[in-house]
């Protein structure tokens, strides 16, 4: 078993940062097309109302964070597998600097979408909880030559010990602007949008922007 204990670090009130698609930001599209094909499959409204999110659209940006947040974490989320997570063990990433969440998101939506101009939003939270930081396990424990199942497995581990998440490098390799999946909402506030963008792979960092 992994020996998260080692490296447990507590957080309170921690600003971090998360970059996600407009599309799921702006518009809810995510849950729009789980209605849609509900229906097409003749479930009820009440199926419908028990399987989904059917509140009257956000109204501000608070509560479009609010809601992008809880999305993630609802249970029976289609929220997709990543590094750190299955379709049914969900993990909300973010970062510790903006440029890296954005970083992040471009490594991610690469492979699916290289040559399209996806419009992002990055914005901030603040995260109170312990993590488990495998910054210093990746030297200690020799992680980094550790295959992706195993590091998942390290994450299901962490999670079933009932800790709120793990710090990692990021993966472009830059441990002075780690990642962070965390994975209860609990200690998870929202706070500001603090940039948003119209092409998703073209974006480079700007003096000043961030």
């Amino acid at each position: 078993m992994f020996p998260a204990g080692r490296y447990q670090k507590a957080y309170q009130d921690k600003p971090k940062f998360r970059c996600v698609g407009a599309h799921l930001f702006d518009f809810d599209e995510a849950e729009n097309q789980k209605v849609t094909e509900l229906q097409n499959l003749n479930f009820s409204r009440d199926e419908i109302e028990c399987l989904c999110d059917l509140r009257p659209p956000p109204r501000d940006d608070n509560e479009r964070m609010l809601r992008l947040i809880a999305w993630t974490f609802r249970e029976r989320s289609r929220y997709p597998a990543h590094r750190y997570n299955t379709s049914d063990f969900p993990a909300l990433y973010s970062a510790r600097e903006a440029s890296t969440a954005i970083r992040e998101f471009q490594n991610s939506a690469r492979p699916r979408s290289p040559d399209r101009d996806l419009p992002f939003v990055v914005f901030e939270i603040t995260f109170s909880g312990v993590l488990v930081d495998l910054r210093s396990a990746h030297t200690e424990e020799n992680l980094g030559s550790q295959t992706d199942a195993r590091l998942l497995e390290i994450a299901i581990e962490i999670r079933n010990m009932s800790y709120d998440g793990l710090v990692s490098p990021s993966t472009d390799g830059h441990t002075e602007s780690p990642c962070c999946a965390i994975f209860s909402r609990d200690g998870i506030t929202p706070r500001r949008v603090v940039l948003r963008g119209e092409s998703l792979m073209a974006w480079q960092p700007q003096p000043g922007e961030l």
